[in-house]
């Protein structure tokens, strides 16, 4: 609601937070952000989201999901709805290339945890995440060194 009515795009180039932020930056609504995830107030999209992730985490730049934390509750939730998918999403391979070890692989295994829900889906779930898993621990794990891990 910050944001000025002049502008007809927001441009995500970030984490998951920083896109799931964004999400909540191309809705227009009269109250608190807090209202619109309660879904106590109206709102609607106003923007356009472009979205340009730099870590291998949660995936948010294709969900239409954004999560925030409630500060008065003292929790975290989250807001989905179509009106917040992403309009475009650029994957440059080279943002996840040059971050630091601990970062790439932390992110790795957070995309690792949150594909686990598909497990226990049907056989195309447990298929998926097998695939997933293998990849991690080979491109991720299976790369560090002894010295990579003495932030673990």
């Amino acid at each position: 609601k910050d944001v000025s009515k002049d502008i007809k795009r927001i441009i995500a180039i970030g984490g998951g937070t920083i896109i799931d932020i964004s999400k909540f930056l191309i809705l227009d609504y009269e109250g608190t952000i807090d209202q619109v995830i309660l879904h106590e107030i109206p709102y609607k999209k106003t923007k356009k989201l472009y979205v340009v992730p730099t870590t291998c985490g949660t995936g948010s730049e294709v969900t239409n999901v954004a999560i925030s934390e409630l500060k008065k509750r003292k929790t975290k939730k989250g807001l989905a709805d179509d009106l917040i998918y992403p309009d475009k999403a650029l994957l440059i391979p080279e943002m996840v290339e040059t971050l630091p070890y601990k970062f790439f692989a932390t992110s790795s295994i957070d995309a690792l945890i949150h594909s686990a829900k598909e497990f226990q889906h049907f056989r195309r779930g447990r298929i998926l995440f097998i695939s997933k898993f293998y990849i991690v621990f080979k491109n991720v794990l299976g790369k560090g060194y002894d010295n990579d891990f003495k932030w673990i």
